[in-house]
């Protein structure tokens, strides 16, 4: 009882005669008292006595297992809080009682024996100790330990007793990890054995064996002989790249990366690229640095490291963060001591020119293409001759930026800005059609753009410009060589890591058996040392009665119906509002009737949003899109409320922190609401440790078996200055989180559009909105259908179909399926690979505008072939979206 709640001022008073009774006492109550003691080191690091140390060593030859096992778990505390130098004298003692453990086994009582293994738990604790010191220096000492961890490594094999196979590899990989910590001090016969373990385990079809050796043969040493080991395991590791488990997926990608050299990094590289382009979300962020990282270090050659950053731009989108393409930028420019070549040079503005040439670019390729075109856009031409031919390349230039404009943020669009001045002082003929551009800019609702443009304008139509025009469009300078020795890529990925790994400890805490409990309608959990319990369960879930259609949809659109005071359409975007209702009798429908669904048009200006409380929607619509996995969901004068998600297929992860912002905050218990067609699992909550000042956490993961039309909500039970408060937050858990992308041609979409749309309506569901074109007059209606683009990407995750004439289209087709619950799945799974093939649900977007009617207004059509209700929770996801 002492040790669980040791207070500052027990441990200060009674920590001598604590000591006394665990190095002067035997038996039960010694156990005890080191237990105690490991708290109390804990609590306060400055009581430990280096008296105890030595004490300590007659403590190490006893052959009481229970001793050791406390004794043991005290000196790991202990290390822990003062540092391992002033207990180096313990390793002597150490390596022979783990000696003897392993090769004299029948001097010990078989009381703690697990599954024939000796007190697997010590021999652990023994292995971990030792990692914690440089190996011996002492020739004996290293040969002894070189003899056990042979015995250890030698001995393992697999039986038909899963207990016993997971005691005998718990201390196998830790064996192997101080073999590792070792490094060369271990023998080469150790070392090669390990190595060929590894290798073996690599590929065993048990995914906890599988994640420890990837993780382990990742800390090897780099030599020819691992490499060339490695290497021939390729294969291998790609297939656990592509694992069901995200967790073997990660220690994959970081066993090909740790490995890659000079020789393999092409086919390395390009193997990560093919992986790439498939639809792992969790992953590619990590990817893409990686990736990045590689082609940079081990790259043949520039101008493949130019190909393979542009590919990344191509399959990654918005997961390439600004430091990819600033690296980049940096690389082809050059620096002071190692200037940019003009050949290479020119091969970044041919290339970025012609992977730019599609309909919808992600921003931050555009954002690179603004800056290498505007700055060697003139080489383009070199070697030109004919006026007509550079005038022409020039006008390309121009209308290939000016085509992704309109989907890009106010820094992609000053970008572009800046460089259709340096293109307009280049060629004299662009200088008409990039002033009639920025004129328009001129009116824009961004007044960042807005001040650009006419700043530009002044520029080009003063009289300075053809004075000063070479100095103004002169080629950026270097880059010191400070940036070229400190790679922000690199620091990129480091701060990626340390973010991944502040919630690691609530993860596979939550993965344990019996960690977590399953209730479909109901879920009860009760806190962890929690001094006392609540009356009310942590976790609550009750039912919720199915929402009709009219809930989703007012359909009532006839003349006499009045609009409700609501904006449709891309609001924020370009900044207006509709004003009309639609009628039955529109234009649209009286002339293209077949483009319409005879089961409802929907009245846009009626078009419900989601149910978001007021408590949190600012918040909340930022965490909606597919990209989005964390951030904070609710923030008040007592608490911020942060989430980190994964998604895989039909079920959903959470992790909930809770940050205490007031020192008498104290969370209470947490009701998690669902809608119909999700199931819920909790997990306890993990309230922090006494006196720190970390978060509260709770995981839980849902699976959904029918679409849902409303995002579930959370509700806080907290008491803060002795007063109890509550508040409900919507929670960013949406329909489309669940959505994979599905690949068409534009003639294959079309087909299955019109296949959908012939489909009876018991067997679909189909519905059709008119939205106001709230854009500026000057953009033209594919302009609009580019941000629609880029907005079904990123927010919906699905696939937009290129159109087969990219210059001139007025429609686009989205194609995606939602991912739903195999009914075979009956439990939550324990890992990714326990899950049943999803359920999928095909639906497809389609976007279309009447110009030879009108362009304020266009067609926005959901077709799904099911009769599942995809359609309605789409369309009022896409209002939210865009409002």
């Amino acid at each position: 009882a002492l040790g669980n709640c040791p207070l500052k001022i027990f441990v200060s008073k009674l920590s001598e005669i604590v000591a006394n009774i665990a190095f002067y006492e035997s038996g039960y109550v010694q156990k005890k008292a080191f237990i105690c003691l490991s708290n109390f080191v804990k609590k306060d690091p400055s009581i430990y006595q280096e008296t105890w140390t030595k004490l300590s060593s007659v403590r190490w030859k006893s052959r009481n297992l229970g001793e050791l096992l406390a004794l043991s778990s005290f000196f790991r505390a202990a290390i822990a809080s003062q540092g391992p130098s002033i207990f180096s004298h313990i390793v002597p003692d150490i390596i022979q009682l783990l000696g003897k453990m392993v090769e004299e086994a029948t001097e010990f009582a078989t009381e703690y024996s697990y599954y024939s293994t000796l007190c697997p738990w010590l021999q652990v604790k023994l292995l971990e100790i030792l990692q914690l010191f440089p190996a011996p220096s002492t020739p004996d000492l290293l040969k002894g330990i070189n003899t056990t961890l042979a015995h250890i490594v030698g001995r393992v094999e697999v039986g038909s007793n899963l207990n016993k196979n997971n005691a005998d590899h718990g201390i196998l990989f830790e064996a192997i990890n101080l073999v590792l910590h070792y490094k060369q001090s271990a023998s080469l016969s150790l070392r090669r054995d390990v190595l060929q373990i590894l290798s073996k385990y690599i590929g065993v079809r048990e995914p906890n064996i599988r994640y420890l050796a990837l993780e382990s043969m990742a800390k090897i040493e780099g030599t020819a002989d691992t490499t060339a080991v490695l290497l021939a395991q390729k294969n291998t590791i790609l297939i656990s790249l592509r694992d069901i488990d995200s967790s073997i997926r990660k220690r994959a990608l970081d066993l090909l990366f740790a490995f890659c050299t000079k020789e393999s990094a092409t086919e390395i590289v390009n193997d990560l690229l093919e992986y790439l382009a498939e639809k792992d979300f969790q992953m590619k962020e990590e990817l893409v640095l990686k990736i990045a990282l590689l082609a940079e270090k081990y790259g043949s050659s520039i101008l493949w490291y130019i190909d393979v950053i542009t590919k990344i731009m191509e399959l990654a989108g918005n997961y390439v963060s600004n430091d990819v393409w600033y690296r980049i930028s940096q690389v082809i420019t050059g620096f002071e001591s190692a200037e940019g070549s003009v050949d290479v040079q020119k091969y970044a503005a041919t290339k970025i020119l012609s992977v730019m040439n599609i309909a919808h670019a992600y921003e931050p390729l555009v954002r690179l293409g603004a800056y290498i075109l505007g700055e060697y856009g003139e080489l383009l031409v070199d070697g030109m001759e004919d006026e007509a031919l550079i005038a022409k390349m020039y006008k390309k230039v121009f209308d290939i930026l000016s085509r992704h404009y309109s989907s890009c943020s106010s820094e992609g669009r000053s970008m572009i800005l800046t460089a259709f001045v340096k293109l307009a002082g280049k060629s004299e003929t662009l200088k008409d059609p990039v002033l009639k551009f920025l004129k328009n800019c001129t009116s824009h609702w961004d007044v960042d753009i807005q001040q650009i443009a006419i700043e530009y304008t002044a520029l080009l139509t003063s009289k300075e410009f053809e004075e000063k025009k070479n100095d103004i469009i002169d080629k950026a300078p270097v880059f010191p060589d400070a940036f070229l020795y400190n790679n922000v890529i690199l620091k990129s990925l480091q701060q990626l890591e340390r973010t991944k790994n502040t919630t690691n400890d609530i993860v596979e805490e939550n993965k344990a058996p019996g960690t977590m409990e399953t209730k479909t309608e109901r879920i009860a959990a009760e806190p962890q040392e929690k001094p006392e319990k609540p009356e009310k369960p942590i976790v609550s879930i009750p039912k919720v009665p199915t929402p009709i259609q009219s809930q989703l949809l007012d359909l009532d659109i006839g003349p006499a119906a009045k609009p409700a005071d609501r904006s449709s359409g891309l609001l924020e975007v370009f900044g207006e509002a509709p004003t009309a209702p639609v009628s039955k009798e529109h234009p649209f429908r009286t002339k293209y009737k077949a483009k319409f669904s005879s089961m409802q048009t929907a009245d846009a200006t009626k078009l419900s949003e989601l149910s978001i409380s007021q408590s949190n929607s600012a918040l909340i619509k930022k965490m909606i899109g597919v990209s989005t996995k964390e951030g904070v969901i609710f923030e008040n004068e007592a608490m911020t409320v942060k989430i980190k998600s994964d998604y895989f297929a039909y079920v959903g992860r959470h992790i909930f922190s809770f940050n205490k912002k007031l020192h008498s905050f104290e969370l209470i218990s947490v009701d998690f609401n669902v809608v119909e067609g999700m199931e819920c699992q909790c997990s306890k909550i993990k309230y922090p440790a006494p006196g720190t000042s970390d978060p509260s956490m709770i995981m839980i993961q849902i699976m959904i078996s029918r679409p849902f039309p409303y995002p579930p909500t959370l509700t806080v039970n907290y008491k803060s200055n002795s007063k109890a408060f509550n508040v409900t937050m919507a929670l960013p858990i949406v329909l489309t989180k669940f959505v994979e992308a599905k690949e068409l041609s534009a003639t294959g979409a079309a087909a299955l559009w019109g296949e959908i749309s012939a489909a009876p309506i018991e067997n679909s569901n189909k519905i059709d909105a008119i939205l106001k074109n709230p854009a500026p007059s000057h953009l033209l209606p594919k302009d609009v259908l580019l941000k629609l683009a880029q907005l079904w990407q990123d927010y919906f995750g699905i696939y937009v179909v290129p159109p087969e004439d990219e210059d001139n289209f007025t429609s686009l087709y989205g194609v995606g399926q939602v991912l739903l619950k195999n009914p075979k799945q009956v439990k939550f799974p324990s890992s990714p690979s326990d899950m049943e093939p999803a359920v999928s649900i095909p639906f497809m977007l389609e976007a279309e505008f009447y110009p030879d009617i009108t362009v304020q207004e266009f067609r926005l059509s959901v077709r799904s072939k099911t009769p599942n209700l995809i359609a309605e929770p789409m369309l009022s996801l896409f209002k939210l979206f865009l409002n």
